[in-house]
This record gives C-alpha cells, structure tokens and sequence, in this order.
C-alpha cells in the first residue's frame, strides 16, 4: 500500500473515531493540511534558495521532497483551494523571510523541525495533532 493510500486510510480512520481528542479530528486534519503545505513552501523556497547559490544537488531534494509532500497534500486538501492557501503561505513565508537582517536564516530554523518530521513521517505527524492536548 503507497504511503499516499494508507495516510487516507489512517485519516479516515482517524476521522470516523468518535471525538476524545483535545482538537477534534476535523480541525486535527485541517492544522496537518495546513502544516503540509506550509512545508511544501519552505522546501520550494529553500530549493530556489541552493539553486541560486549553485548547489543544484540538494536544490533537487528539496523541490523533490516538496512535490511528495504536495502529492500527499492533495489527498487532504480540495484541489480547487490547495493553489491559493498555497499561494497564501508561500506569500507570508517570503515577507517573514525578508524581514530583518538574518531573514531567510530565521525561517530556514523555524520550519526547518518540523518539515524535517513532516517528510520522514507524515503519520507521526498527523498523530501528533490528533493527540495534541
């Protein structure tokens, strides 16, 4: 079963379970959909970044590991608003980056752990918000 399949499958689950849960599992779901694509903007733009500097190798990764996660937030999210809260983040992400010198190096450290954990394990992550207290 791909990993895109069995996070649908565990978000169903996970969603026709009654509500013991601090967030209820609809609002667990929508901050997880949100928190993806919060992390396929910062490995785009973390991508952009290398590959203006020349390091095409991980320039790669990053825009490959955005496009997982994109795939895996298609699933979650109605494709006809995934292109504009997308658009949303990227934006607020690019201000935040610019602002103050250090910009783009305060938001590398401040996506950087949890998109880290995003990519190594979507299902941690969507159980971490389902048991957020």
């Amino acid at each position: 079963m791909g990993l895109s399949l069995r996070l649908l499958v565990i978000v169903g689950l996970l969603l026709s379970a009654g509500p013991s849960y601090a967030y209820d599992n609809a609002s667990a779901v929508n901050v997880f959909s949100h928190e993806m694509l919060t992390c396929v903007s910062y490995y785009t733009l973390l991508a952009g970044e290398l590959r203006q500097s020349g390091d095409t190798m991980d320039s790669y990764k990053y825009f490959v590991t955005a496009s997982d996660i994109l795939k895996k937030a298609k699933a979650m999210v109605p494709t006809s608003r995934l292109q504009e809260k997308l658009d949303l983040i990227t934006a607020k992400m690019q201000a935040k980056r610019g602002e103050g010198e250090g910009g783009s190096t305060l938001y590398l450290q401040e996506y950087a752990d949890t998109c880290r954990k995003l990519a190594a394990s979507p299902e941690a992550r969507l159980k971490y918000w389902m048991d957020k207290r």
